[in-house]
């Protein structure tokens, strides 16, 4: 398994060089399938905005969305009476399953 640099991947994603990341929390089978994904989008004035999506769940509960850049200190994990976690609190805990670069 390849380890990313946290910074490094999330920098890469802000800017556009990765596209989409696919992960999993290691030991934790609530979030086994995770997509964090830059997706470039058009309003109803026809101005470009850039979104990231995170989609933590297969049943869209646990999804979220940032305007331009990624939030790394959002508490997005919710690992039960561990508490609640940023991917940057976690990232040790992180494989990533696929990772799209623009």
């Amino acid at each position: 398994m390849i380890k990313y640099d946290y910074k490094k991947t999330i920098d890469d994603l802000n800017s556009g060089k990765i596209k989409r990341i696919r992960f999993c929390v290691k030991n934790y089978s609530h979030y086994k399938d995770c997509i964090i994904e830059r997706i470039e989008d058009t309003n109803y004035k026809g101005k470009t905005f850039i979104r990231i999506d995170v989609k933590l769940t297969k049943d869209s509960s646990e999804n979220i969305s940032f305007l331009d850049v990624f939030k790394d200190d959002y508490k997005m994990f919710n690992l039960g009476k561990k508490g609640s976690f940023s991917l940057r609190q976690i990232w040790s805990e992180i494989d990533i399953l696929e990772l799209d670069k623009s």
